[in-house]
This record gives C-alpha cells, structure tokens and sequence, in this order.
C-alpha cells in the first residue's frame, strides 16, 4: 500500500492533460479522458490475470513495468527538443502502459489482496 503511493499515479492522472500538452497541444482534452478509461479496463482485466497468476508475480511484474513507463516518459521529455516526434510517441506510449498497468496491478484490484 505505500509503493501505490510512491507509484506516481497522483501525477499521471492530475497532470496528464499538461504533460501531453507540452508535446502536442491538440491531444490535450482527450488523454486524459482516455488515460482514465484505461485505469478502469486495466481493473477489470485484473481480476482475471490475479486468478492466473497471483497477487505475487502481479505486483513484482506491475513494480517493474510501471518503473520501466516512468522512464519511457523521462527520456521522453529529456528528447523532446531534439527529436520532438519520437520524444511525443516515448511520452504516450509511457503514459498509456503506465495507466494500464496502474489500474491492472496498483488501483481498485489492491485491495482485494487485502481483503
């Protein structure tokens, strides 16, 4: 329950909107509607991957995809001057797995480990 705080979801969500924004100013009222979608089908896709796998390897597996995201969406931004289209698809892309795998591992299913 502490990691899920570190995880970076506040920041994700809160300022997804201005973080595609600073990459492609048209996108900026859709993502974060999608991006929250994509929190709730992740959820829903738990419940079966739990089953399959176990609340163990779930974790263990969404830790170091959401750690991998992160840093698809640093490198993202450390290019963005350079290479402005590959630097705007590192960001998306790192967003897009960060909220699935967020919702599949560290959202609402978390606390069905608890119960």
């Amino acid at each position: 329950m502490i990691l899920r705080q570190f995880s970076g979801i506040n920041a994700v969500v809160a300022y997804g909107g201005d973080i595609i924004s600073q990459a492609n100013k048209e996108l900026r009222s859709i993502v974060p509607c999608f991006l929250n979608a994509e929190v709730m089908i992740g959820a829903i896709i738990a419940i079966w991957i739990l089953h399959k796998f176990g609340k163990r390897t779930l974790l263990q597996a969404g830790t170091v995809v959401l750690a991998v995201s992160l840093l698809l969406i640093t490198i993202g931004f450390f290019m963005l001057d350079a290479v402005h289209d590959a630097a705007f698809i590192l960001i998306l892309l790192g967003l897009i797995v960060f909220t699935f795998t967020f919702g599949a591992t560290y959202g609402a299913i978390i606390w069905a480990y608890v119960s």
